[in-house]
């Protein structure tokens, strides 16, 4: 897989209050920032070029971060100027990435996971999306994939009665396709923002094929001060 593109240009308001100039995706865990976690995992899939989508006010920041890295020449920023979410940070992104497979992460995933089986499932399904999922308990807070075999039927975000506890987690191989779904959904009313989770279930509404891999590992999504936490006690475990 020669692209991977991380978001990391999200507010981060349940954690910000806490650590106010720092963004989400540079709060340490073990010594580390997160999103050097997420990068590790890309350079362990011999990822050939790293796009990250950062706001243009953290900008340098990130800059500082990855200027120190070993692998700092494969990673590229593209500036998202205004929030609209992650379909549009996928969105923005389009004119790098081009007709290219890609890997889709976000900067405040915490995770061991290895993304090459995901590679591997993906090419086994020949399909144009595979989700990264993950079994949860209480599935009514979170984006839900309804399943069938090998397959995502479709994606329910927060359903009061979730048809199984299989929830997205934010990692997934796209095909380009996944660019013409985002053209085609509309703004969240209630967040004034595209979901990346819509532009999904737009593709499956268009006869898209969206397989999955369930995530052998643990995986947290980091959003409160108690996550960065427990995240903490997992830092050790990462290989």
């Amino acid at each position: 897989m020669e692209v991977g593109l991380i978001l990391a240009a999200g507010k981060g308001e349940r954690i910000k209050s806490r650590y106010k100039d720092i963004p989400k995706p540079l709060l340490s865990v073990d010594g580390r920032p997160i999103l050097e976690y997420n990068l590790l995992l890309l350079e362990r899939a011999k990822v050939k070029k790293i796009f990250i989508v950062v706001s243009y006010k953290s900008r340098q920041l990130f800059e500082n971060f990855v200027r120190k890295l070993p692998f700092k020449d494969k990673i590229e920023f593209i500036i998202q100027r205004k929030r609209l979410g992650t379909a549009h940070a996928v969105k923005i992104a389009e004119s790098k990435i081009g007709k290219r497979s890609f890997i889709y992460m976000v900067g405040d995933n915490f995770t061991n996971f290895n993304i090459e089986k995901l590679i591997e499932r993906h090419k086994e399904l020949n399909a144009d999306a595979t989700l990264a999922l993950k079994e949860v308990d209480e599935p009514e807070k979170y984006g839900i994939a309804e399943v069938e075999g090998d397959w995502v039927k479709r994606i329910i975000e927060k359903p009061k009665e979730p048809p199984t506890n299989l929830s997205f987690t934010s990692m997934a191989i796209f095909e380009p396709v996944i660019f013409d779904a985002i053209k085609n959904i509309r703004k969240n009313l209630k967040k004034k923002e595209y979901f990346i989770t819509d532009a999904i279930e737009k593709l499956i509404e268009n006869g898209g094929k969206v397989g999955f891999l369930k995530i052998d590992t643990w995986r947290i999504n980091i959003n409160t001060p108690h996550d960065l936490e427990i995240a903490k006690k997992y830092a050790k475990k990462f290989i």
